[in-house]
């Protein structure tokens, strides 16, 4: 699964729990809206390792909680999260000014 570029599970609302993404270097885009995750395998800092990712829709998402850490998210553009149970952003707001959308 190394060279998976696109995980959309936009709606499946049976996938819940942990989503494991160890591996997915080379992931671009990851939507998982509308679904029952509750985190990342091993906290949100896995996320941080995901340099490729340009677009991140947790959408609805109301089990996701905790804060996304922006460091190391350079090729984001898209970032979808409204009616999340996010709290907001680990290195600060401020960190967000390369994206194109954000959907809060």
């Amino acid at each position: 699964m190394e060279k998976l570029e696109e995980l959309d599970a936009m709606g499946c609302k049976n996938l819940g729990g942990e989503i494991l993404i160890d591996g997915l270097s080379s992931l671009r885009i990851l939507r998982l809206g509308w679904t029952s995750i509750s985190g990342f395998s091993n906290g949100f800092d896995k996320l941080s390792r995901l340099d490729k990712l340009e677009e991140l829709d947790v959408s609805e998402c109301k089990n996701l909680e905790g804060e996304i850490p922006i460091n190391g998210l350079s090729s984001l553009k898209i970032l979808r999260l409204s009616g999340s149970s996010i709290s907001g952003f680990l290195d600060g707001f401020d960190k967000l000014s390369f994206l194109e959308e954000l959907q809060l």
